[in-house]
């Protein structure tokens, strides 16, 4: 199943729809970029990618960028692959074999999995990047109901 192309004039919307469409981009190949400074010297060359486009790649462009281990790649990112993997190819996703750190977010995705452009969306925010819960930080967290010692 492919998606429709995600809308490209979202993606400097802070929500979770501007969010999928940064998280997409970044999938998406790049040529290479040189980076000078006003007198023309060459301060850096950041090299091409070749990357894929989520949104109609065949099943094995997802599975190579999954395992790959020379990729580097965000739990975001991470995550929104596997959430597009198991909308698009269903049948694949219920039968693929992945590493044991993701086995029960695996289940989960599976469970839950819609073709909503919001739910692609919301690993990149906070809190929100795996259905398990299991990289969220108790550092920063609001703890509710604490008591101040009264003066």
């Amino acid at each position: 199943m492919n998606l429709l192309p995600f809308n490209q004039t979202k993606k400097n919307v802070i929500d979770y729809e501007g969010e999928a469409v940064r998280l997409s981009n970044e999938l998406r190949s790049r040529p290479e970029k040189t980076i000078r400074d006003i007198k023309g010297k060459i301060l850096r060359t950041i090299p091409a990618y070749d990357g894929f486009d989520i949104e109609t790649c065949p099943v094995i462009d997802i599975i190579n960028w999954i395992e790959s281990t020379t990729v580097p790649k965000s739990k975001a990112l991470e995550a929104f692959v596997l959430r597009v993997f198991a909308v698009r190819f269903p049948a694949v996703f219920d039968n693929y074999s992945i590493k044991n750190d993701l086995k029960l977010e695996r289940s989960l995705i599976g469970k839950s999995r819609k073709n909503d452009v919001n739910w692609f969306g919301e690993v990149g925010f906070s809190g929100k990047t795996r259905l398990d819960g299991s990289i969220n930080s108790k550092i920063g967290s609001f703890i509710k109901n604490r008591s101040l010692p009264i003066s």
